[in-house]
């Protein structure tokens, strides 16, 4: 397990880290000084000069998440939340998606899809009838 660091301790030798890198006399010696100091790897000290305020976690790398918008909603239900339906239907192959709206359909005991709501969901996902 990871030693503790006290949060004022981390926060001060990181904000004198970053003082000596803009003043230009940051050297790894330092780095290792402050790391022995904290009881932490080198490593560590290193990440946390990276991160962005002293006492910050490093951010998230890579993209951001996907928020689903209230359209993919609104298809998610109308394809009983089939993701590759919706996909489908959103890459211009309405036959195949109708294909399996309705196959949703019939296996929840449905006699038949009502053509518009399937119309008005192509429109939505921005396809053409």
């Amino acid at each position: 397990m990871a030693p503790q660091v006290d949060p004022e301790q981390r926060t001060a030798a990181v904000t004198r880290l970053r003082q000596l890198r803009t003043a230009g006399q940051s050297t790894s010696r330092h780095v290792r000084l402050a790391a022995d100091g904290l009881g932490v790897a080198e490593r560590t000290v290193w990440r946390r000069l990276g991160s962005g305020a002293a006492g910050e976690q490093g951010r998230r790398r890579g993209r951001a998440p996907y928020r689903l918008s209230e359209i993919d909603r609104e298809a998610l239900a109308f394809f009983h939340g089939s993701v590759a339906a919706v996909h489908r239907a959103r890459a211009g192959d309405e036959l195949a998606a109708r294909r399996t709206a309705a196959d949703l359909c019939a296996e929840s005991g449905r006699k038949h899809i009502d053509e518009r709501i399937v119309a008005n969901t192509y429109a939505l996902l921005g396809g053409t009838q």
